[in-house]
């Protein structure tokens, strides 16, 4: 639209102005949409994770501010705003293990904003399992006796099975035998 104000005098002078306005539709709220990473991808606690959303509006794309957070964490910093095709980036590596939504929000200039969320895990560090306890069975052997280890207590942090491997040494040094057990024809009297 252009307006024109128009001042006349009493002898019939006038002068006039004008501004030219662009009159937009009501403002709708951005969108976005997030591509990578997929629902349900794990990384592991560390690791580089990078994220990547399309965005668009109804107004000017490169204007919309862009923010990140997790459910778990809060807020994760702000990022550059999306390029001239809506396409936007993030990238951290301070996600703690455990499960996570994390939340794009892009918000334009008038107070509307669109978000979009991805469910993610954070593997933590793997961990030793905990030292078990070994017994000898029998106590108090004879030669005529196997000599077996049986170990038992040992717990994985991280929930998965523990598996053992044998060891054996004979006064002090290592004996050829791979086992759970030393079969009683190995077995000399006073030997340790």
């Amino acid at each position: 639209h252009t307006l024109t104000a128009t001042a006349t005098d009493p002898d019939g002078n006038t002068a006039s102005d004008s501004v030219s306005i662009v009159v937009l539709a009501p403002n709708e709220p951005p969108e976005v949409s997030i591509q990578v990473p997929t629902d349900g991808e794990s990384f592991d606690a560390g690791e580089l994770v990078s994220f990547a959303a399309v965005a668009s509006d109804d107004r000017e794309v490169t204007d919309l501010a862009v923010s990140w957070s997790s459910d778990r964490q809060g807020g994760l910093g702000s990022a550059s705003s999306p390029d001239a095709t809506g396409a936007l980036t993030f990238e951290t590596d301070a996600l703690v293990d455990g499960n996570h939504v994390i939340t794009v929000t892009v918000a334009d200039d008038r107070g509307q904003s669109g978000q979009d969320g991805v469910s993610i895990t954070i593997i933590a560090e793997n961990q030793p399992p905990t030292m078990p306890s070994v017994t000898i069975s029998p106590l108090g052997p004879g030669t005529a006796d196997d000599l077996t280890c049986i170990p038992s207590g040992s717990v994985d942090p991280e929930g998965g099975a523990v598996a053992y491997a044998f060891s054996w040494e004979l006064d002090g040094s290592p004996y050829p035998i791979a086992g759970d057990t030393v079969p009683s024809t190995d077995n000399l009297r006073d030997e340790q």
